[in-house]
Formats: C-alpha cells, sequence, structure tokens
C-alpha cells in the first residue's frame, strides 16, 4: 500500500501496530473497501459475532476519503441492527493479506439506503494473522472432499489436508490448477460420512510444496452467521474424531 512513517518495514515486524494518522487509516480502508472484505462486528468485549460489509456509493467515495463516516450493511444475524444502536461500544474486524485489523467506531444512523452509518476511526490495531485459529489435520482416510469453484466458474476437486475456522489448507485430487494469490474462490466442502456440508467464499492466501505435493493455503470470507457456523461445525467434528482415535489407541 505505500505506507509511511507508522508503517515503516521495521514496524510492519511487530505483532501488533497501531495506525493512528488519518491520511493511513483511510488508505488502509479504501483497499478494504475496493477488495470488498467482509466486516466483522462485535459489541463490548467480543462476545457475539456479526456479519457484513462494507458499502459505499459512487457519490460517498469522496466522504471516506476524507474520513467523514463508514456505511456497513445490515448485521446478520438481524438482532444485531437493533443492539448497535445503543451500544457505545463498537468493534470492526476486517483482514488485510498480511493482518487483522481492528477499528472502534459508534453507530450515528441508519441511512436512507438502510446501510449502518458509523463514525470514522480514529485509530486501526493491526495484528500478524498469521495463525488466527488452531489448525485441525485431515486424516487421508477421511472423506472431506472440497469443491473449488475459480472466479472464471471452472472448479475442480482437492482434499483438505488441514482445515481451522479461519482457512483451509488443500491438494488437488488432479493435474495442479492455476490459483493465484488473492484471487477470490468459491469452496464447498462436503464430509459425507459425517453428513455435513459447508459452502463458504475465499481468498487465495498462497501456493506452497509439502511433500513434493502441490498444496494450496486460503482464508474464508464469512459475511454470514450460518456459513461461518458450518466450518466450525466441521471443525469440531474432526476434532471428535481426532480425539476418539486416540482413545481407540491409548483406552484413555
Amino acid at each position: 500500500m505505500g505506507m509511511k512513517g507508522d508503517m515503516t518495514q521495521s514496524a510492519l515486524k511487530a505483532k501488533e501496530i497501531i495506525v493512528r494518522e488519518r491520511r493511513e487509516i483511510v488508505k488502509i480502508i479504501v483497499a478494504a473497501l475496493v477488495e470488498d472484505h467482509p466486516v466483522q462486528v462485535y459489541f463490548g468485549k467480543k462476545s457475539t459475532c456479526h456479519y457484513s460489509r462494507f458499502q459505499v456509493g459512487v457519490d460517498q467515495f469522496e466522504d471516506i476519503q476524507a474520513g467523514e463516516y463508514l456505511d456497513i450493511a445490515p448485521l446478520d444475524p438481524p438482532t444485531g441492527n437493533i443492539r448497535i444502536r445503543g451500544n457505545p461500544d463498537v468493534t470492526l474486524c476486517f483482514f488485510t493479506s498480511s493482518f487483522s485489523v481492528d477499528a472502534q467506531v459508534r453507530f450515528r444512523e441508519t441511512t436512507a439506503r438502510r446501510s449502518l452509518r458509523l463514525s470514522f476511526p480514529e485509530a486501526l490495531n493491526l495484528t500478524d494473522q498469521k495463525r488466527s485459529a488452531v489448525r485441525v489435520a485431515v486424516e487421508p482416510k477421511w472423506d472431506l472432499i472440497v469443491k473449488v469453484i475459480r472466479p472464471s466458474g471452472l472448479s475442480f476437486v482437492a482434499k483438505a489436508q488441514d482445515l481451522s475456522a479461519g482457512g483451509i489448507c488443500f491438494q488437488s485430487l488432479g493435474a495442479v490448477p492455476s490459483l493465484f494469490e488473492k484471487a477470490r474462490i468459491r469452496l464447498i466442502l462436503h464430509w459425507p460420512s459425517a453428513n455435513m456440508k459447508a459452502d463458504a467464499n475465499a481468498v487465495m492466501v498462497k501456493q506452497f510444496t509439502q511433500e513434493g505435493n502441490t498444496c494450496f493455503r486460503a482464508r474464508f470470507l464469512f459475511d454470514a452467521q450460518k456459513t461461518a457456523g458450518q466450518v466450525e461445525e466441521i471443525v469440531a467434528a474432526l476434532q471428535r474424531r481426532h480425539l476418539q482415535h486416540r482413545r481407540d489407541l491409548f483406552g484413555e
């Protein structure tokens, strides 16, 4: 993004960065708007997560760049649209390619377009998000299959290597496809023997080689509670499967 000042290369290596310069805050938020990142909304101490997206009309972009306000879509689950009105402590969380970004804001009003208008944040907290959730290994004998749908509409079938509430590592079952970093993809996870399925959007993080195989890692882009819940249920089921396997081996 070409950031200066607080965002020097040495600062980027820190575990947490606080950005207070208005120009740099605007750069980060505008980039999130352009890349259409989902937004997680919390009240209080992040007890319950609500899902949304940044919204901006062509006539509003100058106001955003001037740091006047932020608009987000109505929240999911819908109860959040009521809770946000009387809650002074609102936290937005979204992601860049390297960081998890937290911003403290306040609710202002509901616009004529039904967007939720928020105050522009005075600071952003950037945290290294390389490992934001526990990854659970997927054993080869388990039939967790992943259908990967590329932006072109073409798809291929892959097997999951590991899964977390935040992302997935998978390996193609056929020819190695072309997937570029930051490409948007749709992932359909299907675990027939457990009767579980999830359908989520994601963004490519990287491609790497593991034991001679080409693997891909992607981060989920949740914009609805139902989708996040589907993935979390599969992760929990995988953890139970590992625990049961351990009990069978060691008689625990």
